[in-house]
């Protein structure tokens, strides 16, 4: 079950790592529940050995590539994460006092004691992408603009798995450039191209808020343009 357990580790993270176009200097953020993984319920039956695995096997699969591991604690450390100092220190990240038990940071926490170089504890970061394994949550350790992936595998051992990316914001409006959107292999293109296309769109969101279409028509005609690869540029509130 183990060694099953470091290769499904080891599949998710290269496939996370790879998708989210994450590289040399960057940070991916573990979010990890021990107990959620042996089927339990997270918080009650941690697993420091489980945490040993998956840490360690995320280790290896990031550190030749320069990438920086960020392992986030429980609620009871106030989420605080551990990371190695060089990484805290390069990137002027507020270190706090504390040192993870089983119950108090947690098993991942604890096995980035064990295999990190120089361990410390840091209030917070921005990761680029990260893996969370059981639901522990870590949308508030990723930089913005955040991007959901479907992980190649859904489940490891029991623990549900999840998974964020990040891209820069887009900004600039109707006359600006882009450049090619590495996390869903779009090609650079233009908005200046579409201007008619801005303003239909824009009248049809208008009808739609007088009730003459219902959102699905409208969506419909978006879905229209998705190979032309101009709706990822506008931006619709509903």
């Amino acid at each position: 079950m183990l060694l099953d357990l470091e290769e499904k580790t080891r599949v998710l993270v290269e496939d996370i790592v790879e998708r989210s176009a994450i590289g040399s200097g960057s940070i991916f953020v573990l979010g990890l529940s021990s107990s959620e993984v042996v089927g339990g319920i997270i918080g009650k039956a941690s697993s420091r050995e489980i945490g040993q695995r998956i840490v360690k096997t995320i280790l290896e699969v990031l550190e030749p590539k320069g990438i920086y591991l960020a392992v986030q604690g429980c609620e009871h450390l106030n989420r605080a994460l551990v990371v190695e100092r060089e990484l805290a220190l390069a990137k002027d990240l507020e270190i706090v006092n504390v040192l993870p038990t089983l119950h108090a940071g947690g098993s991942g926490q604890l096995a980035a004691f064990d295999y990190m170089e120089d361990p410390v504890e840091v209030e917070e970061i921005l990761a680029q992408a990260g893996i969370d394994i059981g639901d522990t949550s870590i949308g508030m350790h990723v930089k913005r603009v955040q991007v959901p992936l479907r992980p190649i595998i859904s489940e490891l051992g029991g623990a549900h798995v999840t998974a964020l990316a990040s891209r820069p914001k887009l900004i600039g409006g109707a006359r600006a450039e882009y450049l090619a959107d590495p996390i869903r292999k779009t090609k650079k293109y233009r908005t200046f191209m579409c201007p008619i296309l801005f303003m239909l769109v824009e009248s049809l969101a208008s009808v739609m808020t007088l009730g003459i279409i219902d959102k699905f028509e409208l969506f419909k005609f978006m879905s229209a343009f998705s190979e032309l690869e101009l709706i990822s540029i506008i931006q619709i509130n509903f």
